[in-house]
């Protein structure tokens, strides 16, 4: 089997991995939509006995295992896992880890990326690898995307993004740390994802059809490579915080900016979310009932029936707080989007034509 066909093959194995993740991501944000301030609730009520068979225990109770492909974070294979003897355990999660979480398919992407991008590899990345290539990343920004709306969503429904549903050996160590500096840790990583994405992005497009003006890739030397993964960061970093644009001269090069454009505004708009809901002084009242006295033993998971069966009794101030965190995101980006292209604009020399 020559290189091509490994990469072919290669190819369709992390389309099938990144389709079943994006459906996940999606089957997640129903489920909070559904369950997850019940959930949240009932979750901070077991503070003092908190332990991963409650934690599991309480997944099953609010309906988790509807989350595909495995239930909430694949808690169900997690404790699958800790039921067996420790090696297989640990096989099973090392396999999970290496195969299915989201860090490790973006990692996956990144690789294919480069290798149907580079020219070294130019004579075995043609024909269907190139498609293959373009699918992968397309499908990593719209998981990148819906990332970003699971937050969203999870602010408005549990309070928390960090702290609400993201496993339970994390969920002591998010209470000991202070859930503002879970959700920082939660945006950083998602920047530096979409800055990651982004660039490799650039350097493959580069390659197949798209020109810009300040960026080319056509280095085959090792140092000559790392030379251009370089530029193609540096010009995602600027294009992702709105300072400089590597020069679009096409469509294909005009959409490449705009995507890593749209990732910038949903990382804004998460920021700001977070931002608005500790700012708030609703959000403020919410947070301190949260470590208050404990609710009465009787009020047990009935409450996550009750909140599908009456949404309107989930809290609007939070409602409200994601609405106005994400229209002031908006007019934030736009405010950068025009003072950005004003500022390029008086610096461009007008030339005219020569005789």
């Amino acid at each position: 089997m020559n290189f091509h066909r490994v990469l072919v093959v290669a190819g369709v194995i992390l389309l099938a991995l990144q389709c079943l993740k994006f459906v996940g991501v999606l089957s997640a944000i129903r489920w909070i939509l559904a369950y997850g301030e019940g959930f949240g609730t009932e979750l901070k009520k077991r503070e003092g006995d908190f332990s991963e068979t409650v934690y599991w225990t309480l997944l099953d109770e609010a309906k988790g295992k509807t989350v595909l492909p495995l239930g909430v974070l694949e808690y169900r294979l997690l404790r699958f896992a800790r039921r067996r003897s420790r090696l297989i355990g640990r096989m099973i999660t090392l396999g999970r880890a290496l195969i299915y979480d989201f860090t490790a398919v973006g990692l996956y992407v990144v690789g294919y990326l480069f290798l149907a991008g580079t020219p070294v590899l130019k004579q075995d990345a043609q024909g269907i690898v190139v498609y293959l290539a373009w699918a992968s990343a397309g499908l990593a920004v719209l998981q990148l995307i819906a990332i970003y709306a699971e937050a969203c969503v999870s602010y408005a429904r549990i309070g928390s993004y960090g702290l609400g549903w993201h496993g339970a050996s994390r969920y002591a160590e998010t209470r000991r740390a202070g859930t503002y500096f879970a959700e920082a840790k939660t945006l950083a990583g998602a920047v530096i994802y979409s800055l990651v994405i982004g660039a490799m992005i650039f350097y493959f497009s580069a390659g197949h059809g798209a020109r810009f003006g300040a960026l080319t890739v056509m280095q085959s030397t090792p140092s000559g490579v790392a030379g251009d993964l370089l530029n193609c960061l540096y010009f995602a970093v600027v294009t992702f915080f709105t300072a400089d644009t590597p020069d679009p001269d096409n469509g294909l090069a005009r959409l490449d900016t705009a995507i890593l454009v749209v990732q910038a505004a949903c990382a804004l708009i998460f920021a700001l979310t977070t931002a608005t809901l500790y700012i708030s002084p609703e959000s403020r009242s919410n947070r301190v009932s949260i470590v208050g006295p404990p609710a009465r033993a009787d009020e047990g998971i009935d409450q996550l029936d009750e909140t599908v069966e009456h949404p309107e009794m989930a809290t609007p101030s939070r409602r409200h707080d994601i609405l106005r965190g994400f229209f002031l995101g908006a007019i934030v980006m736009a405010i950068f989007g025009v003072t950005r292209n004003c500022r390029r604009r008086r610096a461009t020399p007008r030339t005219g034509g020569s005789g």
